[in-house]
């Protein structure tokens, strides 16, 4: 499966293990990394809900909300370049989640 939502890597040190001048995802680094995915689309899913209530007083916990689920996509990226192809679905249905969340924000469908 080729991946499209895949930018340049820099590596990410602690997370990837050289075998043979290949680096591969540690199966932890992938299960840190997912706990840390929903964690973000918790928080987010929180300030939708906020916002939902609030409507735009809420600005700060939007945004970071929004900056939260970007940084943890662009994470994901670098992360998929080392990831062998059951840890490359499990990140993909992961972006699923986070662009779902991602695109309510945006569009504020409460």
């Amino acid at each position: 499966m080729k991946l499209l939502w895949q930018v340049p890597a820099c590596r990410s040190a602690g997370r990837i293990n050289k075998i043979g001048g290949t680096s591969l995802a540690t199966r932890q680094s992938i299960d840190e990394f997912i706990s840390k995915c929903q964690q973000t689309i918790e928080f987010a899913q929180e300030q939708y809900n906020h916002t939902a209530r609030q409507e735009h007083y809420n600005a700060d916990g939007y945004t970071e909300a929004l900056k939260a689920l970007e940084d943890t996509y662009n994470e994901m990226t670098v992360l998929a370049f080392s990831a062998n192809s059951q840890q490359r679905e499990r990140l993909n249905r992961m972006r699923l989640q986070l662009q779902g969340i991602q695109n309510d924000l945006i569009l504020q469908r409460y």
